[in-house]
């Protein structure tokens, strides 16, 4: 069986087109996928590097925000020891200028979620400085509020007062968390 010219010619391009047609149904999908997965494949390994560097700095952060968390604390008004409240008693005491004589803790209240700390201070102050020390008092962010107020001049100097004040504070039980 021989083959004129021109059936060799049909015969090759059928065949060349059907080898065509039928590369290009299955490698053209083929090609779509494999290029789908090469993007996939390159934005799993983008997250992985992110997440490994999330993970790297995973103890930088905590750090962070243990010390951001401790400011806010700071800040926020919420003292976490009764050492707190008396050592910020102390610094508006001696920020507005009066003598502290005398320092009582008395025994705290206990609440649900805080305790009410009541302090007592002996302090002797001159009106202008009782004035500042009784609004540094009131203006301050934490919360503290004033019981009792005594004052009696010192009968050797007129200027001077004898002052015996009782505040009371909150702090923050140590398992309580405030939102």
């Amino acid at each position: 069986m021989a083959l004129n010219k021109r059936e060799l010619v049909l015969l090759t391009a059928t065949i060349t087109l059907t080898v065509l047609g039928v590369n290009y149904l299955l490698l053209m999908p083929l090609s779509r996928r494999w290029t789908l997965l090469g993007n996939q494949l390159k934005l799993k390994r983008t997250e992985l590097q992110m997440v490994e560097a999330y993970v790297r700095l995973t103890p930088q952060r905590q750090k962070d925000y243990d010390e951001l968390r401790g400011k806010e604390v700071q800040q926020s008004g919420q003292f976490r020891q009764p050492s707190d409240a008396s050592n910020k008693i102390e610094d508006l005491g001696g920020k507005a200028g009066i003598l502290i004589k005398d320092r009582r803790d008395l025994s705290p209240t206990d609440k649900v979620t805080y305790l009410e700390l009541p302090v007592q201070r002996n302090f002797d102050a001159t009106t202008e400085t009782l004035v500042k020390f009784l609004f540094a008092v009131q203006n301050n962010p934490e919360f503290m509020t004033i019981e009792e107020l005594n004052v009696t001049p010192q009968g050797d100097n007129a200027q001077l007062l004898r002052c015996v004040i009782r505040l009371r504070t909150l702090i923050s039980k140590a398992g309580s968390t405030r939102s």
